[in-house]
């Protein structure tokens, strides 16, 4: 696995490297200045990209989005809980947002979930920029479109569905129809790895607010 840390800071870059080395000991871990990278222009292709914002904020993040021709996966580090730059990690389906992590398993936690296809941004964050943006998530998911995205996160079929639910299998189709259409889901796989029956309404959150649902919240 080849993983790319950027960071405008050494004591950050340098910390970060040596935390991942030391948890993916097969890795390929390159560590670099941003701006070094940015003007070499080096298309070497990852597996992932830890990019820390510094105080640098939009103008560097714009940069790690370009990334995205080079890396599979991105993770944005941002101690600076920049609002602004979690928005733009959310509408350009940056992988992770996070500001800080309590430890190196949380680190793993967070970087192996990312490697396997599934999202991580900061819940504390999310919850805030929720509470101000004052979005009723009920206009997004009916209870039943609720229902039926809960049973495809277990990994049943939709005849297994409609019989659960007491529903046609037709129904149960438009439902799925209508929840992958509103969360920007291209399949029932994605259901499943983004699917957290704890914290729901911000993976929820995550998909939506800013690209299906921008009348439910003050501009």
């Amino acid at each position: 696995m080849n993983i790319l840390i950027l960071s405008n800071s050494l004591i950050i870059r340098e910390s970060l490297g040596n935390l991942t080395k030391k948890l993916f000991e097969n890795a390929k871990v390159d560590i670099l200045y941003i701006d070094d990278y940015v003007s070499q222009k080096k298309c070497k292709n990852y597996d992932l990209t830890i990019g820390h914002t510094y105080n640098t904020g939009i103008k560097h993040l714009k940069d790690f989005i370009e990334l995205k021709n080079n890396s599979k996966k991105i993770i944005v580090l941002d101690y600076f809980k920049n609002e602004s730059i979690l928005k733009v990690c959310i509408e350009q389906n940056i992988d992770g947002y996070i500001i800080d992590f309590e430890d190196e398993y949380e680190f793993r936690y967070i970087i192996n979930k990312v490697i396997n296809g599934g999202k991580f941004y900061d819940s504390q964050l999310v919850q805030s920029l929720m509470k101000k943006r004052k979005c009723d998530l009920s206009l997004v998911l009916t209870d039943r479109e609720k229902e039926v995205m809960l049973e495809v996160s277990k990994g049943l079929s939709n005849r297994e569905i409609s019989e659960k639910l007491e529903i046609t299998e037709f129904t149960v189709k438009k439902h799925l129809s209508k929840v992958m259409s509103k969360l920007n889901y291209r399949s029932r796989k994605e259901i499943i790895l983004n699917y957290d029956i704890k914290s729901w309404k911000i993976s929820l959150l995550c998909k939506n607010m800013y690209k299906n649902q921008k009348n439910c919240y003050n501009t």
